[in-house]
């Protein structure tokens, strides 16, 4: 928003939250926003009026499609999902949740390094895959976006799971490592059942901890709907504000604190 407001001046839209163009332009570079500016001022000026927020969107936009209320409605309760199931379990570090003319993101900074246990594998597992969870919740079906390409929520969540296996040594095979040009003998032997199990477990676990806390989901939706874009300490409030009604079983839910990981 800084850079939007140094190419924007102080006084044009002076009244305005300048974030929508912030989500819009997520990516580009600070010479993308300067022309974003510039072409917006021309177009303004040819109309005989001030810029305007539109102006400066339909630059960045150029031509695509805002998302519509529906699709926008689903991708809140999406990363939503994904913030409470992972601030619930302690799963990674939250840095926001955002919506744009793409669809959204929520951010997690995941603890998937060399002191990773089991245990926190799961619960990243549960993580990644509660986006899905929150949708079938709220609208009793599923949207394509989790499976949608290679770095989709789905194939981070299978790769995990292969991992788990296949190279962590903490799955079926024991401490055994499997060299990455082997995976597919032992996929085809019987592990792709297993990693299967493994997701389905993942995911029925986020679904528990979101049914645990419908109120919070809607809440966060709503607010991320209308604003796109909130911060880890904007879902805690939330989350604090609207505490679960219970702890499945089997499903640790720590009480939350202002800022945790």
């Amino acid at each position: 928003m800084r850079i939007f407001r140094h190419h924007l001046g102080a006084g044009a839209l002076a009244g305005d939250s300048l974030m929508p163009l912030a989500l819009a332009a997520r990516g580009k570079t600070g010479a993308d926003v300067e022309a974003f500016v510039r072409r917006a001022r021309g177009a303004a000026r040819r109309a005989g009026r001030q810029i305007g927020l539109d102006d400066v969107l339909a630059e960045i936009r150029q031509g695509r499609i805002a998302m519509s209320p529906e699709a926008r409605r689903r991708s809140a309760i999406h990363e939503a999902g994904h913030a409470i199931v992972g601030r619930s379990l302690g799963c990674g570090a939250l840095v926001d949740l955002s919506i744009h003319d793409g669809g959204g993101q929520a951010q997690f900074e995941y603890p998937v390094d060399g002191a990773a246990t089991l245990p926190k594998l799961e619960a990243t597992l549960a993580t990644v895959l509660a986006g899905r969870a929150a949708e079938q919740i709220e609208f009793g079906g599923v949207s394509i976006c989790s499976g949608f390409g290679p770095g989709s929520d789905l194939a981070q969540a299978t790769a995990l799971a292969h991992d788990i296996d296949l190279q962590f040594g903490l799955g079926k095979l024991g401490p055994y490592y499997v060299d990455p040009a082997e995976r597919h003998l032992f996929l085809a032997g019987g592990l792709v059942d297993t990693a299967v199990d493994r997701l389905r477990g993942a995911y029925a676990r986020a679904r528990a901890v979101l049914e645990t806390q419908t109120t919070a989901l809607r809440a966060i939706t709503l607010e991320l709907a209308e604003v796109g874009y909130l911060s880890a300490q904007d879902i805690d409030r939330i989350m604090l504000d609207h505490p679960a009604t219970a702890s499945p079983a089997g499903t640790p839910v720590p009480a939350l604190e202002m800022g945790a990981a």
